[in-house]
């Protein structure tokens, strides 16, 4: 992908002119993006002389002798596993969600291995509020749940990771240990874990880390969490009333206003489903997202989808519903109004990880165990909805790394080092795939008005308003 930011990246190692780069940056963010796109076809930037790829400047490898480049610390925030449908639909009463024997036990409270997956080490954990670092605060979601929400016939509850969910957790967990493991020097200690307070989330999180620690690493891991109320994690009606309101007026301009492809699709959908279940599920008001949450758990743990639809159906049903999501947060609409839907959406939790950033923690891995309600705002922040035309999908991660280019001078406290800006670079990982590199500099002026100044004041409106209830997909 060619962005902005990759532009930006070569000019500043092309040159050292303060004011060119002043100007360049100031003209490029003037375009939109098609026009710069379209202006480095071939993703190829060429500056008198000189020809740049994005593929001729990936960061190397670290450890390599010839690396000139560190990997200091990173940032991952990746969804929650496999999981059961979080939304009850009339007419599937037969389906049987009987893939639950793994992971049906308090979370948190030990670890260890299970009978029904013995390839999964579930890391014992300590969860604490993030507020006082008191015990884990009360979760009305997982205690809803337990209380009402079982299928009927099965072992699983409305929203409950599965044995599925627990083996996917426990892969991911094995891939960042390759990709990090180096970085922390393969010490529990040097991970820092925050997760919602929700257990899929916590059950997730458990066994990602299970696959990163040995088995003889008996201590619990700390893990912060809030009240499900004062979450900020993923887009909170309850607390945030501009957020609310935003998320209000987007939900009714997608359901008054849908596009030609919309309407056609919702069309052939009322063919396929139950006149019952079209209500019951949204359809009727172009909402993709309780469909697509069923069609997608059902095909996850292999069980018989009970309607027939073809691979192209399955892929709209999934592209519409991230951009249905994604429009209720402000993407796609006006400017302005996008602006404060990154900010009070996840901005809050973006802007705590651009401070722990700049504080330039050795050897520190963060991961945060959150949902899909999590990740799409933040791949709109990051500037990644433009390649995204999918749903994140189970267990799917982001990654901001910070890296340090050890071929520039530290910084003398006596002397002002025009360079000291080109020292640190941050590079964005999707499902493990860069997305793009830029200066740390950079980074911070691309997020500058997308990030709240503060998070409390700005949620308020001036009149107040009501308030959006909280869903069980947590948006």
């Amino acid at each position: 992908m060619f962005t902005v930011q990759n532009v930006l990246f070569v000019l500043s190692i092309l040159s050292s002119n303060a004011s060119i780069m002043n100007s360049a940056s100031k003209l490029l963010r003037s375009l939109s993006p098609r026009s710069w796109q379209l202006a480095a076809a071939g993703s190829i930037l060429v500056l008198g002389s000189n020809t740049w790829t994005q593929q001729a400047h990936a960061l190397p490898e670290e450890g390599t002798e010839e690396s000139r480049f560190r990997l200091v610390n990173a940032h991952v925030i990746f969804r929650h596993g496999a999981r059961t449908p979080v939304f009850h639909c009339k007419g599937l009463e037969h389906l049987v969600w009987d893939k639950c024997n793994g992971v049906n036990r308090p979370v948190g409270l030990g670890g260890g291995k299970t009978r029904a997956l013995s390839n999964v080490y579930f890391q014992q954990l300590h969860v604490v509020d993030l507020k006082n670092n008191g015990p884990r605060p009360f979760s009305y979601v997982d205690d809803r749940s337990v209380k009402k929400d079982w299928f009927p016939g099965g072992t699983c509850r409305l929203g409950q990771l599965t044995d599925k969910g627990a083996q996917q957790a426990s892969l991911l967990g094995q891939r960042l240990l390759q990709r990090y493991g180096d970085m922390i020097e393969h010490n529990h200690k040097n991970i820092i874990a925050r997760s919602t307070n929700v257990a899929r989330c916590l059950a997730t999180l458990s066994a990602v880390l299970g696959s990163m620690t040995s088995d003889q690493v008996h201590d619990a891991i700390t893990v912060y969490t809030l009240r499900n109320h004062d979450e900020y994690l993923t887009p909170n009606t309850r607390i945030c009333e501009k957020m609310s309101q935003i998320i209000r007026s987007g939900r009714e301009e997608w359901m008054k206003e849908p596009n030609t492809n919309v309407q056609k699709f919702i069309s052939e959908l009322k063919e396929i489903v139950t006149d019952e279940q079209f209500q019951m599920l949204g359809l009727n008001k172009n909402n993709f997202v309780r469909y697509r949450d069923w069609v997608v758990a059902i095909l996850a743990h292999d069980l018989p989808l009970p309607w027939e639809l073809d691979d192209r159906q399955i892929k709209e049903l999934d592209r519409f519903g991230l951009e249905q999501v994604a429009k209720y947060i402000g993407y796609g609409r006006d400017a302005l109004t996008l602006e404060t839907g990154m900010k009070l959406s996840l901005g809050r939790y973006v802007s705590e990880v651009i401070e722990e950033i700049k504080l330039k923690k050795e050897g520190i891995l963060y991961l945060t165990s959150a949902h899909d309600t999590t990740l799409i705002p933040l791949l709109i922040i990051l500037d990644l909805m433009d390649n995204t035309r999918s749903w994140p999908g189970f267990c799917s991660d982001i990654a901001i790394e910070l890296w340090e280019d050890l071929h520039v001078a530290e910084p003398n406290e006596m002397i002002t080092n025009a360079t000291s800006d080109n020292r640190y670079y941050i590079r964005i990982l999707y499902n493990g795939e860069e997305q793009y590199k830029v200066l740390l500099s950079e980074f911070e002026e691309l997020l500058e008005t997308r990030l709240p100044s503060s998070w409390d004041s700005e949620c308020k409106v001036k009149h107040g308003g009501k308030l959006l209830s909280e869903s069980g997909s947590h948006f």
